[in-house]
Order: C-alpha cells, then sequence, then structure tokens
C-alpha cells in the first residue's frame, strides 16, 4: 500500500477526471467545426455553416426545398462525463507533525455503482471514500449559437 497525503490523493483526482472531460472538449469541439466551412471575408477569417438540402412536398408553385445547417440536426453533447464516482479504500491516519491526514491506499473489492460498501468488522482504520464529480451545465455560449442556428430553419 502506498502512504500519502490525502487531500492530494483527492486533488490528483479531480484534476485527472478534469483532464479527462478537457479532452472530450477539445474532441466534441473538433467534431462541432467540422460543420463548418472556414473561409474568410473583408473582416478576417468566417465559419460558414455547412447545410444540407431536403426536398419537401411540392405545394401549388411545384417542387421545393430548404438548406437546413448540419450543426442544428446533429446532436452536440454525446461525449460528456455527466458524473464520475471513484471509490478507495484506504487505512486513515493523522500525522501531527503535518496536521495532514494520510491515507494507505491499496486496491478495494470491485463494486457494483449501486451496492453499498461492505461493514467493516470492529474497531478499524480502514475506510472507504467515495468521491462523486459531476459537470457543470451545457456553456451559455454553445446554447445561444444553437438556438440561433435552429431559428434559421
Amino acid at each position: 500500500m502506498a502512504d500519502i497525503d490525502l487531500s492530494k490523493l483527492i486533488s490528483a483526482l479531480a484534476i485527472a477526471c478534469k483532464e479527462a472531460q478537457v479532452s472530450l472538449e477539445s474532441y466534441q469541439l473538433n467534431q462541432y467545426l467540422n460543420h463548418f466551412e472556414r473561409t474568410s471575408d473583408e473582416q478576417g477569417p468566417l465559419l460558414v455553416a455547412k447545410s444540407i438540402r431536403i426536398a419537401l412536398p411540392p405545394n401549388s408553385q411545384g417542387p421545393r426545398s430548404i438548406d437546413v445547417p448540419t450543426v442544428s440536426v446533429v446532436r452536440h453533447d454525446a461525449l460528456v462525463i455527466d458524473e464520475m464516482r471513484v471509490r478507495l479504500a484506504i487505512d486513515a491516519s493523522f500525522d501531527k507533525g503535518s496536521e495532514q491526514m494520510r491515507a494507505a491506499v491499496g486496491p478495494s473489492t470491485p463494486q457494483r455503482a449501486n451496492e453499498e460498501a461492505p461493514e467493516a468488522k470492529g474497531p478499524s482504520s480502514q475506510h472507504v471514500i467515495e468521491l462523486v464529480l459531476k459537470r457543470d451545465e451545457k456553456s451559455e455560449g454553445v446554447s445561444r449559437l444553437l438556438t440561433e442556428i435552429s431559428s434559421v430553419i
């Protein structure tokens, strides 16, 4: 078992989860940008939404169709970490010199998410800690952009 500062362990886990979310967001942004063509005008670089033409039933004036931006018809939140749970079995101790909680961390028995931790038998310094990290809502900028683009349809 490794003996480490409990606060450093929790910080490292939080950083790892954040880095995983940033990687997903970067991938998602690249996928999102695939729905635009890069060009420029007199004001500088410009992204133009790619679109698809959809045929509609003909009316009294004949055949008709509409151009629909592809960004408005695909889902954009498929790769998001909504919640991450990390369960650790630790032997806890308190270091009086540094006034820090210490944790001897080792492998624990795998459990399903809906199972309770096993009851301890007798006095022990062994504990099960579960960290739950949850994501925030979709950014306001993405929500506004999708609303604006969808209003074109």
